[in-house]
């Protein structure tokens, strides 16, 4: 099997940077096993061409320091297919990667974990937080409030989410704090920009000045405008039709669906039976 020392190719990325270890620890290379299908594809590593070719090519990068991670961005080519994925790698592992025009982004390191492109060495900086509607509290808060059960189900509130730029939402989100406060607390408000992919991939619109939704629990949408041209007056309008029951509700037009509905054919028989009847009745009067 041919090794490629990667020093020869992307010594630019690593060679000036890369750091000396300190005595008594050794620094040692990292081994990339990349199984390329189909094999012709032209493999780069931060944008310098891996020389060998076939189904299976095995590099070996330069001696590196043990405990430090570094990061390969590799990139196929199969005609005009690209793919692109990076590469996590510290000193004295082994890493596998499939090349694949249709496998997408996921590397298994080395401790067996599906990374998308997350530098998990810094996941640890990260402080830990508690939020309830909106506002940083503490642990010994947090504790609290789950040990009293006095956090709010909100799970049956209907939900209202406003999508636009900064400025329109914090137009919105003061009127709701403000004049529609009554109302407010009714519902689950949650603001995004259009570009948030929690909007921006789930299907809404998202080009609103702004856009507002009312859904329900399922996400039935209830109510939708895209635009705050009438202002809270017209958002009050819509929320308190949503509140109340419907004026025209007849309760003895419920249906029971425990019974089973009379079909169509069944009243046509019905009906020309009832039709025969009154002729009858007709003739015997005259």
């Amino acid at each position: 099997m041919t090794a490629l020392v990667l020093a020869t190719l992307i010594g630019q990325w690593l060679g000036p940077n890369c750091p000396t270890g300190s005595v008594g620890t050794p620094n040692r290379p990292a081994t990339i096993r990349l199984l390329v299908d189909p094999p012709d594809a032209e493999v780069d590593i931060d944008d310098h061409r891996v020389q060998t070719r076939g189904r299976v090519r095995l590099l070996e990068s330069p001696p590196l320091r043990p405990g430090k991670r570094y990061v390969y961005h590799i990139k196929a080519r199969w005609g005009h297919v690209e793919r692109q994925w990076q590469l996590a790698v510290e000193a004295g592992h082994t890493y596998e990667l499939k090349i694949e025009p249709h496998a997408f982004l996921g590397v298994i390191e080395q401790d067996g974990v599906q990374n998308f492109g997350i530098d998990r060495s810094k996941l640890a900086l990260q402080r830990e937080r508690f939020m309830v509607n909106g506002q940083q509290i503490t642990k010994q808060q947090a504790c609290q409030l789950l040990e009293n059960g006095s956090l709010e189900d909100d799970s049956h509130k209907l939900r209202l989410t406003v999508i636009g730029s900064e400025t329109d939402r914090k137009r919105v989100l003061a009127d709701l704090k403000g004049s529609l406060a009554d109302l407010a607390g009714d519902f689950l408000v949650q603001a995004y920009p259009p570009d948030n992919w929690a909007v921006s991939r789930a299907g809404f619109y998202t080009a609103g000045t702004p856009t507002i939704y009312v859904q329900d629990p399922s996400g039935k949408v209830l109510h939708r405008q895209d635009d705050y041209d009438d202002g809270p007056e017209g958002l009050r309008k819509a929320l308190e039709a949503i509140r109340k029951p419907n004026p025209n509700y007849d309760q003895s037009r419920d249906p029971d669906r425990r019974k089973p509905a009379t079909d169509f054919a069944t009243l046509i028989i019905l009906g020309i039976a009832g039709i025969l009847t009154l002729l009858g009745l007709r003739k015997g009067t005259v």
